[in-house]
C-alpha cells in the first residue's frame, strides 16, 4: 500500500474504527517496506524528542516512519503550539499522525492534501436522531451492526441524562436530544437500556437466535416501535 498523501499525514475523525485502521495499515506498509518506526505519544512529547526523531536515523537504515498518536488531542500549552508548529515546518517528513476525534478545528493551517478525515455515514446519525426501523435499515446498509449498536449505546445513555436532567451538552445537540427523549419516559429509556445490555450480553455469550443486525431491528419494534 502505498502513502495516501505525500510526507506528513494527519488521520482524525469521529469514525474511530475506520481512521484507526488506516493509521495500523501505515504502520504494517512501514513495516514491509523495512522502515525504522518511530512511535511517539501525543500527550508527553517534548519538542527535544521530537527534534531528535527526526534528525537522527537509524543505525541499520535511514529510511524511517514516524507515528504520532493524540498531539491535537493533548491540553494546550505553549509546547504544544511549538511542536504543532513543527509538523507544519516538516510536511514533506514521513509522519502519520493520529488522532481519535474530529479535530478539524485545530489543523485548520495544514494544507488539505495532508488530512483524511473518517466520518460515519449521514444515515448512521439519522438512525441515532429518530430511532425507527427505516432509518435503521439504512444505516445497517452502509456502517456494519457493531458500530450501530456501539453508537445506540452511547445515545441511549444521553438521552437518560438529558431525561434526568443531568449531562452537560451543546445547545445544539441538547436540543436535538431533547426532542426525541420527549418521546419517552424515563422509565422507558431505562428499560430499553436495560434490554439492549441483554441483547449484547446474549450476542456475546452466543445465547441469541438472532444476528446483531436482526437483534437490533427486534429491540427497535420492543422499545420504539
Amino acid at each position: 500500500m502505498s502513502n495516501p498523501s505525500p510526507g506528513l499525514i494527519i488521520i482524525h475523525g469521529d469514525n474511530q474504527l475506520s481512521s484507526r485502521e488506516l493509521f495500523l495499515k501505515l504502520k504494517s506498509t512501514a513495516v514491509a517496506e523495512d522502515k525504522h518506526l518511530i512511535t511517539l505519544s501525543g500527550h508527553t512529547l517534548t519538542l527535544p524528542d521530537l527534534t531528535f526523531s527526526f534528525e537522527s536515523d537509524s543505525l541499520f537504515n535511514d529510511s524511517k516512519a514516524i507515528f504520532v498518536e493524540e498531539i491535537f488531542s493533548r491540553r494546550p500549552s505553549s509546547e504544544k503550539s511549538e511542536l504543532i508548529k513543527y509538523f507544519l515546518s516538516h510536511l514533506s517528513s514521513p509522519v502519520s499522525i493520529w488522532e481519535p476525534k474530529d479535530v478539524s478545528s485545530q489543523i485548520r493551517d495544514f494544507p488539505s492534501s495532508h488530512i483524511r478525515k473518517f466520518e460515519y455515514p449521514k444515515y448512521v446519525f439519522r438512525f441515532l436522531d429518530t430511532l425507527n426501523l427505516p432509518a435503521l435499515h439504512r444505516a445497517l446498509e452502509v456502517s456494519p451492526p457493531e458500530l450501530v449498536f456501539s453508537l445506540l449505546a452511547g445515545q441511549l445513555h444521553k438521552l437518560i441524562m438529558v431525561k434526568d436532567g443531568t449531562g452537560n451538552f451543546p445547545a445544539w445537540q441538547l436540543s436535538s436530544l431533547k426532542s426525541l427523549s420527549d418521546r419517552f419516559t424515563l422509565e422507558g429509556l431505562i428499560m430499553a437500556n436495560d434490554r439492549l445490555l441483554s441483547l449484547d450480553y446474549a450476542q456475546k455469550t452466543s445465547s441469541s437466535p438472532f444476528d446483531l443486525a436482526s437483534a437490533l431491528e427486534l429491540w427497535v419494534l420492543k422499545n420504539v416501535g
